[in-house]
């Protein structure tokens, strides 16, 4: 006597069961690039604010000054009014040399750029999720001081411990969105000390 076979295959039921657990393990997926996403953002505007630190000294050594834009409307005018200035004065590939200067293949490779490119300049730093974010510079009343501020997206990120707080924008506005406030994730550098942007 022979036996009927029965037909191997999924249930309706088991097939909901894997696409609802397919579904929370891509989202968890989704949610952690995301966050590493965000704390890759944040490294990036922690480096570039690195280099442009380097190359505003740079600029100060050579002016007794730093970079006079003080627009507190646009932004942006601040911003690229200053890499402006810093680029025209060939303060970038400056900044590169001297970062670099202790290797010989270095060296080597910063004069191939020049002789292929006599403008030679690494790329404009601007936030990464520009126009929705950007980084902004404003000098001191005097110029005998700046600040560069960005806004992280990761609010528990360490480096905000190490960012300078206070004013910004506005003289004797502390705290909001005019200022340097790590509780809003605002990552500010420069020089530290008294600052006076003006009122």
């Amino acid at each position: 006597m022979l036996r009927k076979r029965k037909k191997l295959g999924f249930t309706l039921i088991e097939l909901l069961v894997v696409i609802a657990i397919l579904g929370v393990l891509a989202s968890i997926i989704l949610m952690a690039t995301k966050n590493v996403r965000k704390n890759a953002r944040d490294a990036r505007r922690i480096t570039e604010f690195a280099q442009i630190t380097k190359t505003l000294e740079l600029y100060y050594l050579d002016n007794g000054v730093y970079p006079s834009s003080n627009d507190k409307i646009f932004l942006d005018n601040n911003w690229f009014d200053m890499l402006s200035m810093l680029e025209d004065g060939g303060y970038f590939s400056q900044a590169d040399s001297v970062e670099q200067k202790s290797s010989i293949w270095s060296k080597l490779i910063l004069e191939v750029k020049a002789m292929m490119a006599p403008s030679y300049s690494r790329t404009t730093p601007q936030d990464s999720l520009y126009p929705n974010r950007t980084y902004a510079y404003i000098p001191s009343v005097d110029q005998q001081k700046y600040r560069i501020r960005c806004e992280f997206e990761n609010l528990s990120n360490p480096a905000l411990n190490t960012s300078l707080q206070g004013d910004f924008l506005f003289d004797g506005q502390p705290t909001g969105s005019s200022a340097c406030d790590i509780s809003l994730g605002y990552y500010c550098t420069g020089i530290s000390g008294d600052f006076d942007p003006g009122s």
